[in-house]
C-alpha cells in the first residue's frame, strides 16, 4: 500500500499531515505534497512508513483510551491544530518525534491515562479561560501557547512550540 493510498484510506488532510509528521517530523503542513512525491514511486512500502503507520495506529488508540469520540469531540482537542498538537505529543511518548528532540517524554500507558487527561482538560481549560476573560493577567508561557494556538497555526515553529508546551505540562 502507498503512502497515498494509506491517506486517501483515511480520507483527510489531516492524517496525511499526521502521518508525515512521524514519517519527517513536526513541521508546516505545505510539506504533505512532498512526501507524496517522494513516497508515491515505491512499489512497496518503506520500514520507516511501516513503522510510521504502527505508531499512528497506536497513538489513536491512546487518544481514544483519554478521550472517548463523544468526549473529544466537546473539547479543544477536537479542533484540527489541537488535535494534531495531541497526536504529535501522544506519539512523542512513544517514540521521540523529529523537532520535539528537546522536550521531555512523559511516560503514556494504561496507568497515565488519566493523568494525561486530567492536564490535557485543565491546559483547554485554562486556555478558554484566558481566551475569554481579557482583563486576566496571562502567564508569559501561557500567552505565548495561545498565540501559536491561534496564529499561524499550521507553521513549523507554532506546531512545533505548542507540542513542547502540552509535552512539559504533561510531564509537570
Amino acid at each position: 500500500m502507498r503512502l497515498h493510498t494509506f491517506a486517501n484510506l483515511c480520507n483527510e488532510v489531516l492524517a496525511s499531515d499526521l502521518l508525515v509528521s512521524l514519517i519527517g517530523g513536526v513541521q508546516t503542513v505545505k510539506n504533505i505534497e512532498k512526501y507524496y512525491r517522494d513516497y508515491e514511486i515505491q512499489e512497496t512500502i518503506p520500514q520507516n512508513v511501516s513503522e510510521a503507520i504502527g505508531l499512528y495506529r497506536r497513538s489513536m488508540q491512546y487518544i481514544g483510551a483519554i478521550y472517548s469520540a463523544v468526549e473529544i469531540k466537546n473539547t479543544n482537542w477536537s479542533r484540527p491544530h489541537w488535535f494534531y498538537t495531541l497526536f504529535n505529543c501522544v506519539s512523542h511518548a512513544h517514540t521521540p518525534i523529529v523537532g520535539l528532540e528537546q522536550a521531555p517524554r512523559p511516560p503514556l500507558t494504561e496507568q497515565t491515562v488519566q493523568h494525561w487527561r486530567g492536564e490535557l482538560d485543565e491546559l483547554s481549560a485554562l486556555y478558554d479561560k484566558y481566551t475569554e476573560e481579557s482583563d486576566e493577567d496571562v502567564p508569559a508561557r501561557f500567552a505565548r501557547f495561545i498565540n501559536f494556538a491561534q496564529r499561524r497555526t499550521t507553521d513549523t515553529e507554532a506546531r512545533r512550540e505548542r507540542a513542547k508546551f502540552v509535552i512539559e505540562a504533561i510531564a509537570g
